[in-house]
């Protein structure tokens, strides 16, 4: 999908949640699978697959307070915890890379991707389609996030999608000895049956 620089709107499905009472800094959050230190106490991983073309993007997020640890109830309110962090993804080399984060719900609140003169910012309106969640001792699959510019044309594509049971072989031979400790999971920030029913669960236990 094509999306004009000076008028984005939200794009495609993806998670995005929880967060600390304090801003990390991106440089240590945000690492490739050698460079990642074990998870702190109630800590876990949430898993990226970037790819990035042609722009120096950026994205900010932050932590949502819940009821649930892991997802909003119905009919529940969107309240912030802390504040936002920013991840600067400019010079990255395409590929998976990891965030080591307190257990929770996030929330992407807004992408940027400026190319040359031509600034870009997609705010998502704390869509649970940007949201994601982390789960303690586990890798949490947030999704593949590209963002490229269309060559010859003032757009810039943005998509968020996880889709973790294709992807799971993938991943598995990118990441396995992360994955042989700290098991992978969906990271989805919207409660999803299917992926714990096809683990073997009958239910996601909030």
């Amino acid at each position: 999908m094509n999306l004009p620089l000076k008028s984005l709107h939200a794009f495609w499905f993806c998670i995005l949640i929880p967060y600390h009472s304090y801003a990390l800094d991106s440089d240590t959050i945000f690492k490739a699978p050698s460079e990642v230190t074990p998870p702190l106490y109630n800590h876990g991983y949430a898993l990226f697959n970037v790819v990035v073309g042609g722009v120096a993007p950026s994205f900010e997020f932050i932590k949502l307070h819940t009821k649930q640890r892991l997802y909003l109830e119905s009919g529940e309110a969107v309240r912030t915890r802390g504040i936002k962090t920013s991840v600067d993804l400019k010079g990255i080399i395409n590929g998976y890379y990891l965030m080591n984060l307190p257990e929770g719900l996030y929330q992407i609140t807004s992408i940027r991707a400026p190319f040359y003169n031509l600034p870009f910012r997609l705010d998502t309106d704390y869509s649970r389609k940007w949201r994601f969640k982390v789960e303690k001792g586990k890798t949490s699959y947030v999704g593949k996030l590209s963002i490229a510019h269309e060559r010859k044309t003032d757009y810039v594509e943005v998509h968020l999608v996880n889709r973790i049971a294709t992807d799971e072989l993938e991943i598995e031979r990118h990441i396995p000895g992360i994955l042989t400790n700290y098991p992978l999971s969906s990271g989805t920030g919207v409660r999803d049956d299917f992926w714990k029913i096809l683990k073997g669960g009958d239910s996601i236990v909030p």
